[in-house]
């Protein structure tokens, strides 16, 4: 008797999209919202959409490396500081880390304490660091 295999092609594309569906059931418990337990955009954050997930955003970079130029999106980050000279404002969430905006013009209307929402792309210079971020106060 004879014995064939058959081998099916897969896209990485089409493996990532696989493996990430199974990696997010996995993390789901009873109590989970339904929002995912991670995302590729960084935008998940607690039921209420107050938690700045920089915390997911530091364990990626750590698993996966920089990923230059990947969009990001946190909501309800607290504005620590803002460096005119440097152009950089830092943001703290739930990560042991602040999250860095480079090369911004001053958060209008901002003041250290406030919240915000910010969209920007992966810097693969820096850590849990961000460009061309757009700012809005919550």
């Amino acid at each position: 008797m004879k014995s064939t295999s058959r081998m099916i092609a897969f896209s990485p594309a089409v493996l990532a999209l696989a493996l990430s569906g199974f990696l997010v059931g996995c993390n789901k418990s009873s109590t989970d919202s339904a929002a995912p337990a991670g995302s590729a955009t960084g935008a998940s954050a607690a039921a209420s959409g107050s938690v700045c997930d920089v915390a997911a955003f530091e364990k990626e970079q750590d698993e996966k490396g920089r990923q230059s130029h990947t969009p990001r999106k946190l909501t309800g980050c607290k504005l620590e500081s803002y460096s005119p000279k440097s152009k950089t404002a830092q943001f703290s969430g739930n990560g042991k880390m602040k999250l860095s905006c480079v090369n911004i013009p001053n958060p209008e209307g901002m003041q250290v304490g406030d919240l915000a929402d910010i969209e920007g792309k992966e810097d693969g210079a820096g850590f849990v660091t961000l460009y061309d971020c757009t700012v809005k106060k919550k």
